[in-house]
């Protein structure tokens, strides 16, 4: 079993040199939208004989002060593997899932949900 957790301050982000108007600029916009985000990643993997079965789960917390922008993201993992000493095999198929604003025209924004998945297919032959 495993857990993985991890923070990040996106709202410490800063273009340089900062005394220039557009910099300037830019950077009150990341002071304002962006904020610190945290992860968590959950998994585990269980073998029998020469197979592995995995598992495993995220949520990451939106970049954005205004969630509305860019919600959460979760999704999990499943995966399949085996292990024949000169050859290896192995499948992992990862799902997440995200609500992000869009705008086609500037006065005309609609959510999306934003789906991401992920079929893995890995053969290592050791010779």
């Amino acid at each position: 079993i495993s857990f993985d957790y991890s923070y990040r301050d996106y709202s410490s982000s800063r273009f340089s040199p900062g005394n220039t108007p557009y910099f300037s600029e830019q950077n009150r916009t990341i002071d304002s939208l962006l904020t610190g985000s945290s992860s968590i990643k959950i998994g585990s993997e269980y073998r029998w004989n020469f197979l592995s079965f995995r598992g495993g789960f995220l949520y990451e917390q939106s970049p954005f002060s205004d969630t509305e922008l860019m919600s959460d993201r979760t999704g999990f993992s499943v995966g399949l593997g085996y292990n024949g000493g000169n050859y290896m095999f192995d499948f992992t198929y990862n799902r997440s899932e995200q609500d992000v604003q869009q705008s086609i025209l500037s006065n005309n924004n609609f959510n999306r949900n934003t789906v991401f998945d992920n079929f893995v297919l890995t053969l290592n032959v050791n010779l």
